[in-house]
């Protein structure tokens, strides 16, 4: 089991941070990696935002492509900060990146998109670890990858996510289904 402590001071700075936003829950979206084919679509991230952001409070961490209907946490907190405000969200939604294995370490439900990567080799157990495609993952050995753009994160929806976040997550969220509105072609 992956474990991490914290500070008092850790703690008092994420305590202060969820305050702007209370008394709403909030989750935190993270839709990029280090490896570029672990990104999800800005499409898809954004149609989760879209259907999330009328129940909660939705934040990122700097320094990816901002989605609209988000807050940032600016500065960038270091690791111990990070963990302390996971451990106080509702929940996390992540590419197969850090924020998922954080989250695991500190309970918190966590919705884990899976493309190039296994799931069964980097996913926990209690997340809900999301891989849709039906092609094989290509990240599991070094230089395997064969396709230019991650089609097997293109095939993940946003209906595939909020089934994750109503699955894990431990607060009401009203149904919405994309494909019934249309905002999925």
């Amino acid at each position: 089991r992956l474990e991490i402590h914290l500070s008092k001071e850790d703690e008092a700075w994420s305590d202060a941070l969820l305050a702007r936003w209370r008394p709403a829950p909030a989750v935190l979206i993270h839709t990029s990696s280090a490896l570029p084919e672990k990104n999800l679509p800005q499409q898809t991230a954004q149609q989760v935002v879209d259907s999330l952001k009328t129940s909660l409070t939705i934040v990122q961490f700097p320094g990816v492509a901002l989605l609209s209907g988000t807050d940032t946490i600016a500065p960038m907190p270091r690791i111990r900060q990070s963990a302390a405000l996971i451990q106080r969200l509702q929940g996390v939604i992540t590419v197969d990146s850090f924020p998922g294995h954080l989250a695991r370490a500190v309970g918190t439900p966590a919705v884990v998109i899976f493309g190039p990567s296994n799931p069964n080799t980097f996913g926990h157990d209690g997340n809900d670890n999301i891989r849709v495609s039906s092609c094989p993952p290509c990240a599991d050995t070094p230089r395997r990858k064969t396709c230019e753009r991650s089609l097997c994160l293109e095939e993940v929806t946003a209906e595939h996510i909020l089934r994750g976040v109503r699955s894990v997550m431990y607060f009401r969220l009203p149904e919405v289904s994309l494909e019934k509105s249309g905002d999925i072609p």
